[in-house]
């Protein structure tokens, strides 16, 4: 991974043939996994949907010498996992949309550190459930996700919020 001034970004360079992860999905994963200052490039000579292109990310990482918590990379293989499955479900739906979705996703997890940080390093699952919820509904998503969808974010998020994150992934 080369220096991207502390920056997480993704290309997708053959997008005809990576058929379901987008490169916001990517970039809120890879940070989950505690992959930071990285420019990730996704290609694929013959179509996936893309869900193991992380897998090489981290042994890029393993390869210089960094480890990422494997903790962190089974936390992001599922929050990829969810927002693929929920961005396939939705993604012709009035109102949705991926970048909605990763917007509400990386707020959710900004909020879930910030009650951490306030309350020394603890956050029950209700606090969870509750951010979540808000803001899931503050992206006028309520109405649009099914209860299994904002269940499984819930689950994955209160997995997230037993991560300790670097202060560069916060």
């Amino acid at each position: 991974p080369a220096s991207n001034n502390g920056q997480v970004t993704v290309e997708i360079v053959t997008p005809n043939t990576i058929t379901d992860i987008t490169p916001n999905q990517y970039q809120n994963a890879a940070i989950t996994a505690g992959a930071v200052d990285v420019n990730i490039k996704v290609a694929s000579a013959v179509k996936v949907d893309g869900s193991g292109a992380l897998a090489g990310v981290y042994k890029a990482f393993q390869a210089s010498g960094q480890t990422l918590d494997s903790q962190a990379v089974a936390v992001a293989q599922d929050e990829l996992n969810v927002t693929s499955s929920i961005n396939q479900e939705h993604k012709s739906q009035s109102g949705y949309s991926d970048e909605l979705l990763n917007a509400a996703i990386a707020e959710i997890k900004q909020n879930v550190q910030t009650e951490k940080d306030a309350n020394g390093g603890t956050i029950t699952q209700e606090a969870v459930q509750n951010i979540v919820n808000n803001v899931i509904n503050n992206y006028n998503l309520g109405d649009i996700l099914s209860n299994n969808n904002i269940q499984d974010i819930q689950n994955y998020m209160t997995n997230f919020s037993n991560l300790e994150l670097s202060q560069a992934q916060k």
